[in-house]
């Protein structure tokens, strides 16, 4: 369906005794902490309601949080026994976001929320890192999860399926002490040896009907392909939860990852639609794909308010990534209406007119996306030069942005300097429709004609 990101800054916060965060319906009421961090806080929404798995925040403190889906697990949703109350489903990411001290203490608290209250969607990963660690935990429903410190010369791919598989794929895991028995007792793992040694999480865990998508092992073949600089062969070298390059991968290379359609290969095929894109294929998901909303890439510093998301506004093979420091302030064109705790307090309820379409720089970024997308084949190459251009701006301007006090400011600045860039791009390279008439439309249960007229 149709979804919206918006941004905002969830300040600091002293609550009273009793108070607990709202929740999804049947979902557990976490009870709330005394004080809470203040964060900035990526909200992806419907008019319905907010949702549950998709959000990502970096708080005062400079931890990210961001998750990934992992299809479906193998514990059904109808079994109830295994969470308290419901379980919790989005209000473990906020939880993360209020109190994580540090990546490490994140870690800690998510495990204990889990542990005691269970976790309601079929399966997720979560990412917790800062800028001295970085920790994945993917989690089943119920109280069942396998996590590990990222060792600091690896990079993980992560392509929406398990890939932990043994207890010991790095020097720091954490799991629950029931994760082989369990596996056992359900038959989801039969033991070939005494010792269990055989056991494998991603193999026992996923669901069957995710259980090596075609889609996911593609993404990871082909994230892991860039980083390493080699061709990957997933039947040969597997699914790891982690691969080690022989040098440090620098941000541009990230970028590249993300906006990765696996161009040059034998993998690239099924591009159709008006423009041929290769976004909406249903048989070779690529990593930048038809549901990609936005794009981020962290940068850490040595000081939590000098930390950097360089932003797409949209997918990131469309239009590019730009400098965001969020916590020293919004740029203003892409704040959302209202005050960041109030769009909190409701996040869960239905907002209607939520997903209306305005004139802030996500929608003007979405409409070229959308453009982009109906002229794909005639109009990518031409975009691509003017996307990295601007990128390697974004990454001289956030250096000078952290030498001003408000870098909000410059950040907006740069922001609508590259949009009005891309914007006259497109008027000019673009063979553009444009809507002269349209008749009246009305919300309506009742069918009706809609006349519009183009030039």
């Amino acid at each position: 369906g149709h979804v919206v990101v918006r941004h905002g800054w969830v300040p600091p916060r002293d609550w009273e005794k009793g108070a607990v965060m709202p929740a999804e319906e049947g979902c557990a009421l976490l009870p709330q902490v005394a004080h809470t961090l203040g964060y900035y806080w990526v909200e992806y929404r419907k008019d319905v309601m907010g949702l549950s798995n998709a959000d990502g925040f970096v708080n005062e403190r400079g931890v990210v949080i961001v998750s990934n889906s992992m299809g479906t697990s193998r514990e059904g949703m109808e079994n109830a026994d295994c969470v308290k109350d419901g379980g919790i489903a989005f209000n473990l990411r906020r939880a993360l976001a209020e109190r994580a001290q540090t990546a490490r203490d994140g870690a800690r608290i998510l495990m204990e929320l889990i542990d005691e209250w269970g976790y309601a969607p079929s399966g997720r990963a979560y990412t917790i890192a800062d800028k001295n660690e970085a920790f994945m935990f993917q989690l089943v429903r119920g109280r069942h999860y396998v996590g590990a410190r990222v060792p600091d010369d690896a990079v993980v791919v992560m392509p929406n399926h398990y890939t932990f598989h043994t207890l010991s794929d790095c020097p720091e895991m954490f799991y629950s002490k029931d994760i082989v028995r369990y596996a056992v007792e359900k038959g989801w793992y039969v033991p070939k040896t005494t010792d269990c040694s055989d056991f494998d999480f991603a193999e026992a865990y996923q669901g069957e009907k995710t259980w090596r998508h075609a889609g996911n092992l593609l993404r990871q073949k082909h994230g892991q392909r860039i980083v390493l600089g080699r061709d990957w062969d997933i039947e040969r070298e597997g699914t790891p939860f982690c691969v080690y390059p022989h040098k440090p991968i620098d941000i541009e290379t990230l970028a590249r990852v993300m906006s990765c359609h696996y161009e040059g290969t034998q993998d690239d095929v099924d591009r159709f639609g008006p423009g041929r894109s290769p976004h909406n294929s249903p048989t070779a998901r690529r990593i930048c794909t038809g549901t990609t909303l936005e794009s981020d890439l962290w940068e850490f510093a040595d000081e939590p308010w000098q930390t950097c998301v360089y932003t797409a506004f949209g997918r990131p093979c469309q239009v590019p990534y730009l400098p965001i420091h969020p916590l020293m302030g919004l740029p203003e064109s892409i704040k959302a209406n209202g005050s960041g705790a109030e769009l909190m307090a409701h996040h869960l309820e239905r907002q209607p007119g939520a997903t209306c379409a305005n004139d802030s720089a996500f929608d003007r970024f979405r409409r070229l996306c959308g453009a982009e997308e109906m002229l794909h084949s005639d109009v990518f190459d031409g975009v691509q030069p003017l996307l990295r251009e601007i990128f390697a701006e974004a990454r001289r301007e956030s250096v000078e942005a952290l030498k001003l006090k408000d870098a909000a400011v410059r950040d907006e600045a740069f922001l609508q300097a590259a949009l009005a860039k891309l914007e006259a791009y497109a008027k000019r390279k673009f063979n553009m429709v444009e809507v002269v008439s349209a008749s009246e439309m009305r919300l309506s249960t009742e069918a009706a004609a809609i006349s519009v007229e183009f030039a």
